[in-house]
């Protein structure tokens, strides 16, 4: 089914669904935000994005953005194909990247939009180590269990965690907040 329309105003189906499309670039971070923290997430995403925010949702451990750290522990995302601004008529100010995000099988069972806010929180403050982004959500103490026992450098920024790891503080976040 094709619907043509302001996609933030439009109210994502409860059944097994698809998106494919070509989004606004200065609207990418509200459309993903949306798709990606719905309770009914989509099977399969396809998107035309501007290239930097396609590689960059796309990179690897270790390089994470806010983005990256959070859509990684739902989806495998790949660039299927690059589009040079020149392939464009008229030019394109931008390159730009197919992306495809296919929804992992096992995927875990959480608030999405609250994980969604720990990791943005987390990633709000540029130049500081991670045991101060998150002195909002663990006392000192605790910071120091979960360095042992995550195996987390409280020193390093939160680029470098693994998707995993952003799972497992939140979830330890779930569970000391009760």
């Amino acid at each position: 089914k094709l619907i043509l329309m302001n996609f933030l105003k439009y109210t994502l189906p409860n059944h097994p669904y698809k998106i494919v499309a070509n989004i606004p670039f200065n609207q990418t971070r509200k459309i993903l935000e949306k798709i990606i923290t719905v309770k009914n997430t989509p099977e399969i995403i396809s998107l035309v994005l501007q290239a930097e925010v396609g590689e960059k949702i796309c990179r690897l451990e270790g390089e994470h953005t806010m983005l990256s750290a959070y859509i990684q522990n739902f989806y495998e995302p790949k660039i299927i194909k690059s589009f040079h601004r020149t392939d464009y008529l008229p030019m394109a100010h931008v390159d730009t990247v197919a992306v495809l995000m296919a929804f992992k099988k096992n995927t875990p069972d959480i608030n999405k939009p609250d994980f969604f806010q720990f990791i943005e929180t987390a990633f709000e403050y540029p130049g500081q180590p991670l045991k101060n982004r998150l002195k909002k959500h663990f006392t000192h103490n605790q910071l120091k269990k979960i360095s042992a026992n995550l195996k987390i450098n409280l020193e390093s920024f939160p680029h470098t965690l693994f998707s995993e790891q952003w799972l497992d503080l939140f979830k330890l976040h779930q569970r000391l907040k009760v």
